[in-house]
């Protein structure tokens, strides 16, 4: 803020970077764009909503070629399963976890007092069973967005096994993504960590639609 003052003369106030915020408007189909309007008129580059104007052309109308114009709201064309989502908010979970996740918790408990609900994500990170399965579990039992494992192939074939031996259920099971994370081959820490943002990013963007 303080760069912005001094090179421009501009004031990044609270008030001003949340109006931003919600301005700004991200197409579930990729892309982005801004509110420019208080009945909700977006503003966006033609390629973000290529997708959209494809599926609403016909063999008699080519709106990706011949554009549109609604003169009013009346006249607008709804998109086919497009859906455009809007940052409300950020919220540091960090003395929440804190406060509820105590040292002495067994695995299972941490969880459970963690309280996932559905913007959650649980990894599991120590390759032993005996922490990552009992946390694992309770999960499985909350609504959590994203619920996966580090390791290998390998030992996660094992690891469903001996969750499916204590009684979990084999589409439970399934919501596990072993090995965690998005496919990228990765090596080292900042990779892996990488790998199971995407995964989250995933799991997150397929529970928006």
């Amino acid at each position: 803020r303080e760069r912005v003052r001094a090179k421009y003369g501009f004031e990044l106030t609270d008030a001003w970077l949340e109006h931003l915020q919600k301005s700004s408007v991200r197409f579930n189909s990729g892309g982005s764009g801004s509110f420019v309007s208080e009945d909700g008129l977006v503003l966006s580059n033609h390629h973000v909503g290529a997708d959209a104007l494809q599926k609403v052309s016909s063999a008699q109308k080519n709106y990706l070629r011949d554009g549109f114009y609604a003169r009013s709201q009346a006249e607008e064309i709804p998109c086919v399963d497009l859906e455009l989502n809007v940052l409300q908010s950020i919220v540091d979970v960090t003395e929440r976890v804190n406060t509820a996740v105590t040292a002495g918790l067994s695995p299972d408990d941490a969880v459970k007092a963690f309280a996932p609900d559905s913007r959650s994500a649980i990894v599991t990170l120590s390759h032993d069973p005996k922490i990552d399965d009992p946390a694992l579990i309770a999960a499985l039992a909350s609504p959590a967005a994203y619920v996966a494992a580090l390791g290998s192939v390998r030992s996660h074939q094992a690891r469903l096994s001996r969750l499916s031996t204590a009684g979990v259920s084999a589409a439970q099971c399934a919501r596990i993504e072993g090995p965690a994370g998005v496919a990228i081959n990765a090596i080292s820490a900042p990779e892996i960590a990488l790998s199971i943002a995407g995964g989250m990013i995933r799991a997150f963007n397929l529970g928006l639609r």
